[in-house]
């Protein structure tokens, strides 16, 4: 026996079927409308394609678990003026293509009574370097500081970096005065196709174990691309003078008597000075 379903059903079922379709496009585009939020690279959630909050992934950003901390290669303190001192920190970045436009640090100078002062910051780090970072005219009054130590926090922001430290070129140097007026003149070119702007420039002397003597800093506000500036630095008072006696390296001169006395007492070999040779 064949029974057919009358007509009227399938009218009905298909009414029914169109106000259902009719209501999910409604919810849907109420959905989508106001509450819906899509993924991005700044919400403050990791979500997509992320490996981290927005970072990672399609992301520009690069998760700092991908990269490498930068390490602190050494930081000192050196006195310009009675009770006043320059701070320079060498850092280095290994990353060789990723760089962080903001890292916040903190120089602190101690002596032996502990805490002189300190100074917070915020600097960049190109990829691939190793980088100074300055703070000058530190005021600590009649202490003199014997320790100066940075503290780096970790980079919230790493971004692939196309331009780093082959973008600017010293093309010559010259210190001269150095007991009396310390004066250096550099050359610097730009050889990037673009202006850089508020380039920071420090200057490191070192002697010739490569131990840092003093440092100085300063800007060059618009450095147009493919043009070279002439940058100057000066210190008030001789270079040698700067020097804290921890840093510097102790040498012994050792001078022996070798005139005609020294040879007198025996022949074979020659006597005192053969012993004094022996414990020299």
């Amino acid at each position: 026996m064949q029974i057919k379903r009358p007509l009227a059903f399938w009218r009905r079922a298909q009414y029914i079927l169109s106000i259902l379709f009719a209501f999910v496009l409604i919810g849907t585009g109420v959905y989508f409308g106001y509450f819906y939020d899509p993924a991005t690279c700044f919400d403050g959630v990791q979500n997509g394609d992320e490996r981290g909050t927005d970072c990672g992934g399609s992301c520009v950003r690069i998760c700092a678990l991908d990269t490498l901390p930068p390490t602190v290669m050494w930081s000192r303190s050196f006195k310009v003026t009675e009770g006043q001192y320059n701070a320079v920190a060498y850092v280095k970045n290994a990353n060789l293509s990723v760089g962080a436009p903001e890292v916040r640090y903190t120089f602190k100078l101690y002596d032996s009574a502990g805490l002189i002062t300190e100074r917070e910051g915020i600097t960049v780090l190109p990829p691939d370097s190793v980088y100074p970072i300055f703070e000058g005219r530190l005021y600590t009054g009649t202490r003199v500081p014997t320790q100066t130590t940075i503290e780096l926090e970790g980079a919230d922001v790493w971004l692939p970096a196309t331009a780093g430290r082959e973008q600017f070129f010293v093309a010559s140097r010259e210190l001269i005065d150095t007991e009396t007026a310390p004066r250096l003149t550099a050359e610097i070119e730009n050889t990037a196709l673009t202006e850089a702007l508020d380039v920071e420039i420090v200057a490191t002397i070192f002697d010739a174990r490569g131990n840092a003597l003093t440092a100085s800093q300063t800007f060059v506000p618009i450095f147009a691309p493919r043009t070279t500036e002439r940058v100057v630095f000066t210190w008030p008072e001789p270079i040698a003078k700067t020097i804290r006696s921890c840093d510097m390296p102790t040498d012994v001169v050792l001078a022996v008597d070798v005139s005609g006395s020294m040879n007198n007492d025996s022949a074979t070999p020659p006597e005192p000075i053969s012993s004094v040779l022996i414990a020299a």
